[in-house]
């Protein structure tokens, strides 16, 4: 991973605008947190937060997505980049009304999901296809660090200057990361032209085509169906895991900051260790079992509450760090695939149908999550959300889909394997 950032500038560019502004945001969803949080006193609010930057996620990812395939890449990400800029410089001045600062969120969250299906597809224009794979993982575990360190470091400074500053700091990392993704495109092979063919249709017929060319190809949609799943578990996770922590497990403040940071660096572990694993593993195989296996860890919360008498709360802190090394080395074989199997010509949609299902599987999962709670108990619902991703994980062997994706890889590695032939006679 360390030859592809010092080997291929453009990555480095756009590894360090993932940097930059992953830091920015996750210093602004902080303060914007704690600040609604403690002055209105109300759960409710907090929950809107959350709801109000991913709903655009759903709601703009099929448009985003078409844009993104008839629009240069870098340039989508740099306008979504100084947008959110002049919003987040909006909500500089409307920290005292919790309303219309939720408002200001939500646009910032539609701003943003012009950004992810960009990313995505612009990526290939970057990296060769075999350096796929440790691209995503690199971005993957860089975006997980950020998030990582960005709440204390906000937490620390929220002790020094007002919430205002602090959303300053956040101005200039968006400017920052526009800078980086333009010098991306000077490195890189940008493609920096319209595609005439796809300017001239609207952007429905180009929204229903993207749908058709996805719905058409069965490894995508097992994809598709594996993301959802995946997210829909992670939602309910992150509705039960806290109460689990404060409620069950009574941890005090601190610990739960470590149980935070513990599942942070699982995750980080879990980016880098992704790509190593689908050199050796086939990756639709790797998909599989990494899902039948989180899902199975998940229902051992009922031992790990069993064990707290005698190890306390260590069965805890291995319990979130497995969590957080499955979740994140679940996603980069299915991200890499994802890009593999696409068309060229069709990534961006598809890549915006993928972003749609991945954060409306995040927001049925805390509502679910969240309403059954009080009737059945956060550790049954944890318990059902982890069986359910079992199932669904074993039933999806027998799909067309998964059979399509195991053929497809089993194609690649033997032209691999017959390339690698010729070269040595």
């Amino acid at each position: 991973m360390k030859n592809l950032l010092f080997q291929n500038k453009g990555y480095l560019m756009l590894w360090l605008s993932t940097l930059t502004t992953r830091f920015g945001n996750a210093l602004t969803l902080t303060v914007l947190v704690y600040h609604i949080g403690s002055h209105s006193g109300n759960a409710f609010m907090i929950s809107m937060v959350l709801l109000a930057q991913m709903v655009p996620m759903v709601l703009i990812g099929l448009f985003a997505g078409s844009i993104a395939d008839r629009m240069p890449k870098f340039v989508i990400m740099i306008s979504s980049e100084w947008l959110q800029l002049f919003i987040v410089g909006a909500m500089i001045f409307s920290l005292d009304y919790a309303w219309l600062l939720i408002f200001l969120i939500f646009i910032q969250g539609a701003a943003a999901a012009f950004y992810g299906p960009a990313k995505t597809a612009y990526l290939p224009e970057l990296v060769a296809e075999q350096k796929l794979s440790e691209a995503i993982g690199l971005s993957q575990a860089t975006s997980q660090s950020a998030d990582l360190i960005g709440p204390p470091i906000a937490g620390a400074l929220l002790l020094m200057i007002q919430s205002r500053e602090i959303l300053m700091i956040d101005l200039l990392t968006f400017f920052i990361s526009a800078l980086f993704i333009f010098a991306s495109s000077r490195y890189g092979k940008a493609n920096r032209k319209l595609i005439e063919s796809k300017v001239h249709e609207s952007l429905l017929i180009s929204i229903g085509k993207g749908l058709k060319e996805v719905s058409s190809l069965k490894s995508l949609k097992f994809l598709i169906v594996i993301v959802f799943v995946l997210m829909l578990a992670a939602g309910v996770f992150n509705a039960t895991s806290v109460s689990i922590e404060l409620q069950i497990f009574h941890v005090n403040g601190f610990q739960y900051g470590l149980l935070q940071s513990v599942g942070g660096i699982g995750a980080i572990l879990g980016s880098f260790a992704g790509p190593l694993l689908i050199k050796r593993i086939n990756p639709g195989k790797f998909i599989i079992t990494s899902g039948t296996i989180l899902g199975i860890w998940m229902t051992l919360i009922f031992f790990i509450h069993a064990l707290q008498a005698t190890f306390g709360l260590a069965a805890l802190f291995i319990w979130i760090s497995i969590i957080g090394l499955l979740n994140s080395c679940l996603n980069v074989p299915v991200s890499s695939l994802f890009l593999l199997v696409t068309p060229p010509t069709f990534r961006g949609r598809a890549v915006g149908i993928m972003q749609m299902f991945t954060y409306l599987g995040c927001i049925i999962g805390l509502l679910v999550g969240g309403t059954l709670t009080a009737p059945i108990g956060m550790i049954q619902v944890t318990i059902i959300a982890g069986v359910a991703m079992t199932a669904v994980s074993l039933g999806l062997i027998g799909t067309k889909g998964y059979k399509q994706l195991i053929h497809e890889q089993n194609l690649k590695s033997k032209d691999g394997a017959a390339d690698k032939r010729t070269f040595v006679e």
